[in-house]
C-alpha cells in the first residue's frame, strides 16, 4: 500500500552531488524545522556537516554543506510544539486576526503531524526521524514472530504476524486472534483470501490450516466451493440441498371493464401458485376509412376526382397516366388504383396471369398442375401425328373422335343467372349461389368483394371445443375440475384451512375455517348455498348476530378441539349445526 502524500515532512535519496533542497509544507517558526540524514540529526550551521537556510526561511530552501552520499535518505521535517501554546491569551487581550490564525494553525499542524505518524504505522513503514519519538512506534515493531527465538515465552519481543506465522500453528495461536500482535498485509491476505484452484499445496508441510478457509475449484463446471476442515485435515465441498419444486397453475380468467387495470392474484400458496387473471376488455375502436369504389377511369387522360385515402378506381386503358396520378409511372387495363393517405400517392395492383404447364415437374413452381390424372396410351391405335385423327377412351378402349354430330356450346349472361347453350341438346342454367348451393354471384356481390382491403380480417369467436380452423384455441391449459352433473372422482380434493379473526371472516375465500378463543364476527360475502366447517381450537367468547343455533343460543364449548358445521341461508342468516367436542 502506497503512503499518502505527507503533510509535515519530505524525503529525498542522495545522489552524491545535490546540496540544495526545497520543501513545500508550512511552519510557524524556523526552530520547528529539523534535518536528518539516515535518521541522524544534522545541526544547523555553515560547516561541511551542517545545513543552513538558502534565502529567506519562508522560501523553504535548505542548503547542506556536503551533498548526501548516494543512497542516503535526507529528511526535512516540521515538529510543532505540542506541550505549550504559541499564543498566550490573558484577560483584557485584544482578539487580533493574526493571533487567532496562529493559534488555529498550531492545532492544524499538530493534527497533520500525528496523521503522518499514524499513516506510517498503518502502512508498516519505519518511524519518521525526529527529536520526539512518535508514541505509536514506542510499543510496536516489525519483528516477525516466527523469527523471534523467544517466541511463546515471557521474553518474546516480536509484535508482528506475517504470512508465515499465519500458518505456523503456534501454541498461542495468534493467527486466531490475539490483540497483542499486529498482522501484516501478507498475514491478512493469507487468512482472508479465497484460494482458487485445487488447493493441493495448502497448508504446506508442518503448517496448520485455518478452520473454515474457503477454496473455489474453477476447473469444474459449474465451479465448486470448499472449506478447510482442521479435524479431517481436508477440503470439504459445500453443497446446497435440493428444495421443494415450486408449481404454477392457471386458475380463473375474468374479463374486466374497459379501462381498468389488469390483475393477477395468487389464490394458491408460495410453492404451489394458482394465478387468477383479470384482463380488461378493450375499448371499441373508431371505424377506419376503408376502401371506397369510385368506378372505372382512363388514367392516361383523366385525373382522379379526389385524393381521399382509400379511393379506388379500375383502369380502363394502358399507358402513361396523367401527372395527378402521383406515384404511378404506367398502368394497364383492369389495374386496381388505390390512393394511400399514409404515403400521399397512388398504389397500383395488377392482375397476375399464370400459364399452367402440363410438363412442369417442380411442385413449387406457379405453373405446376396439381392432381394431374394418369392418361392411358393408344397401344393398338394409329397415333401418328400425321394422320389427323383424334381419339378418346370409351368402355376401356380408344375410339376415334369424328367431327360428325359435334355440339357447339355457348354462354349467355344475365343479371340473375347464367345460361350454357348447346347447339344439339338442352341448355343448362347456372343459378345464383344461395346459403346451401354453389353458383354465380351478383354484380353487387362482386363490387362488395372488390372493396375488401388487402389483409382485411374477419373477427371469429373462439370455440373451446374447436380442433381446427380460425375458432380453434391454441395452447389451451389442461383444467382439472369436477363436472357439475356429477361423475366418478378418482383423485382427492383438499381445502386450505383459513383462520377466523376478530376482524375478518370472508366466506368468498373458502369454506374450511379454524378459530381460537375469540368473538367470532358475522361473516362477509355470505351467499345462499354456501356451506362448510369451523374447527374450534379454543372456546369462542361470543358469536355474531347472524349465526342461528339449534337451541336459539350458542352452546358453551368446554373441550377443544371441536367441529361445528354451517350452511348459508341468505347473506344475513347462517344456520349452525351441533358442536362435536372432545375430538382427539
Amino acid at each position: 500500500m502506497a503512503l499518502p502524500v505527507p503533510y509535515s515532512y519530505q524525503q529525498w535519496t542522495g545522489d552524491g552531488s545535490t546540496v540544495d533542497y526545497q520543501f513545500n509544507f508550512g511552519f510557524l517558526d524556523q526552530a520547528h524545522i529539523y534535518v536528518y540524514l539516515d535518521g541522524a540529526l544534522v545541526a544547523q550551521g555553515a560547516a561541511a556537516n551542517e545545513w543552513q537556510w538558502d534565502g529567506p526561511p519562508t522560501d523553504g530552501k535548505v542548503k547542506l554543506g556536503t551533498a548526501p552520499a548516494v543512497g542516503k535518505v535526507l529528511t526535512i521535517r516540521r515538529v510543532t510544539p505540542q506541550d505549550q501554546r504559541i499564543v498566550q491569551w490573558t484577560d483584557g487581550s485584544y482578539l487580533v486576526s493574526g493571533d487567532l490564525n496562529t493559534s488555529d494553525t498550531q492545532w492544524l499542524y499538530l493534527i497533520q503531524e500525528h496523521t503522518d505518524i499514524l499513516n506510517r504505522v498503518l502502512n508498516g513503514s519505519d518511524p519518521i526521524p525526529g527529536p520526539i519519538p512518535p508514541p505509536p512506534f514506542s510499543f510496536w515493531n516489525k519483528y516477525a514472530r516466527h523469527s523471534d527465538p523467544n517466541k511463546g515465552t515471557a521474553n518474546e519481543t516480536a509484535q508482528t504476524i506475517d504470512s508465515v506465522d499465519q500458518l505456523a500453528g503456534d501454541s498461542i495461536a495468534p493467527q486466531n486472534g490475539v490483540d497483542a500482535y499486529v498482522m501484516t498485509l501478507g498475514a491478512i491476505s493469507s487468512r482472508l483470501d479465497v484460494i482458487v484452484g485445487d488447493g493441493a499445496g495448502y497448508p504446506g508441510a508442518g503448517n496448520v490450516g485455518q478452520q473454515g478457509k474457503l477454496r473455489v475449484d474453477v476447473s469444474a463446471t459449474p465451479n465448486r466451493l470448499y472449506y478447510w476442515d482442521t479435524t479431517a485435515t481436508a477440503w470439504v465441498e459445500i453443497r446446497a440441498t435440493t428444495g421443494t419444486s415450486a408449481t404454477v397453475d392457471v386458475g380463473s380468467t375474468t374479463t374486466l371493464a374497459p379501462g381498468s387495470n389488469a390483475t393477477v392474484v395468487n389464490s394458491g400458496t408460495t410453492n404451489a401458485a394458482i394465478l387468477d387473471f383479470g384482463i380488461p376488455r378493450g375499448e371499441k375502436g373508431d371505424p377506419g376509412p376503408g376502401i371506397e369504389y369510385k368506378g372505372p377511369i382512363n388514367p392516361t387522360t383523366t385525373p382522379p376526382a379526389g385524393f381521399s385515402s382509400g379511393d379506388f378506381y379500375v383502369s380502363t386503358a394502358a399507358g402513361t397516366p396523367v401527372a395527378q396520378w402521383v406515384g404511378l409511372t404506367t398502368v394497364a387495363v383492369n389495374d386496381r388504383l388505390i390512393y394511400n393517405g399514409n404515403t400521399s400517392q397512388w398504389d397500383r395492383y395488377s392482375q397476375a396471369w399464370i400459364q399452367s404447364n402440363w410438363s412442369e415437374a417442380d411442385s413449387a413452381a406457379p405453373a405446376f398442375i396439381q392432381n394431374k390424372p394418369t392418361l392411358g396410351t393408344m397401344a393398338s391405335q394409329d397415333d401418328a401425328a400425321s394422320d389427323g385423327k383424334r381419339y378418346g377412351r370409351q368402355n376401356g378402349a380408344w375410339t376415334e373422335i369424328t367431327t360428325a354430330g359435334g355440339t357447339n356450346i355457348g354462354y349467355t349472361a344475365a343479371v340473375d343467372k347464367g345460361t350454357i347453350t348447346s347447339s344439339t341438346g338442352t341448355d343448362a342454367t347456372v343459378p345464383l349461389a344461395d346459403a346451401t348451393n354453389a353458383g354465380l354471384f351478383t354484380a353487387a356481390e362482386k363490387t362488395k368483394l372488390g372493396n375488401i382491403a388487402d389483409g382485411a380480417e374477419v373477427n371469429v369467436n373462439a370455440d373451446w371445443n374447436a380442433s381446427s380452423g380460425d375458432a380453434q384455441i391454441l395452447n389451451k391449459p389442461t383444467l382439472d375440475f369436477l363436472p357439475l352433473a356429477g361423475g366418478n372422482m378418482t383423485g382427492s380434493v383438499t381445502a386450505t384451512y383459513r383462520t377466523v379473526t376478530a376482524g375478518a371472516f370472508d366466506l368468498s375465500t373458502g369454506n374450511l375455517w379454524q378459530c381460537g378463543a375469540i368473538a367470532v364476527p358475522n361473516p362477509t360475502n355470505a351467499v345462499a348455498g354456501m356451506s362448510g366447517l369451523i374447527v374450534l381450537l379454543g372456546a369462542p367468547t361470543g358469536w355474531g348476530a347472524n349465526f342461528n343455533w339449534p337451541a336459539g343460543t350458542p352452546p358453551t364449548v368446554s373441550t377443544v378441539p371441536a367441529v361445528v358445521p354451517f350452511a348459508v341461508l341468505d347473506s344475513g342468516t347462517i344456520l349452525m349445526g351441533a358442536v362435536t367436542e372432545a375430538i382427539s
